[in-house]
């Protein structure tokens, strides 16, 4: 049989040495991308994960967009995401920043 999400939880933690929330932004009225900052213990380095995160439904209100609005939901984490090392998150982040392509304004 499968864990349950609070044993899954109480794994992760034993493992993580903290977890920063970077920042969250909306994409869908039910859906957001969350980026968080995380160290593991017996690691030398910090990972960047960026993960999708769904909203309980029954809490959706119209103006989900409007960011001036502060908005309580309950999320949960889908396994929609990656993590990767900070240091070449930082690395993709730059190629993207001094890339030549056209970016939309």
């Amino acid at each position: 049989m499968g864990k349950t999400t609070i044993e899954k939880q109480i794994e992760v933690d034993a493992i993580t040495e903290f977890r920063e929330l970077i920042g969250e932004i909306y994409i869908k009225p039910h859906e957001m991308v969350r980026i968080f900052l995380i160290k593991y213990k017996n690691c030398s380095y910090n990972h960047i994960d960026l993960r999708f995160w769904n909203l309980n439904p029954n809490e959706f209100e119209d103006d989900i967009y409007d960011d001036e609005v502060e908005k309580e939901f309950t999320k949960f984490a889908t396994k929609k995401g990656f993590q990767v090392p900070e240091k070449q998150f930082k690395k993709l982040i730059q190629y993207y920043l001094e890339s030549e392509f056209p970016k939309n304004s």
